[in-house]
């Protein structure tokens, strides 16, 4: 939630949107690979910490491209 917090002040709230789908498509996929291969089980925590880290450096650097990407998608 603090990490949340601090990247919503420094991103903004609609990188902090990107931030966070980045971040819940990334640890969905590796869970699911994780989960497949055995090395983690299905009722332990999994830290979700480098996934929103993960996202936020993508949106950091690719934020306003990805966004501009998804409107142009529905407007065009």
């Amino acid at each position: 939630m603090k990490l949340m917090a601090l990247l919503g002040i420094v991103l903004g709230p609609s990188h902090m949107i990107a931030t966070f789908l980045l971040a819940c498509i990334s640890g969905a996929l590796i869970g699911s690979i994780l989960l497949y291969l055995g090395f983690i089980q299905r009722n332990n925590p999994f830290p979700f910490g480098p996934f929103i880290a993960i996202g936020a450096i993508l949106t950091y650097f690719l934020g306003e491209d990805m966004i501009q990407w998804y409107l142009n998608l529905f407007i065009t």
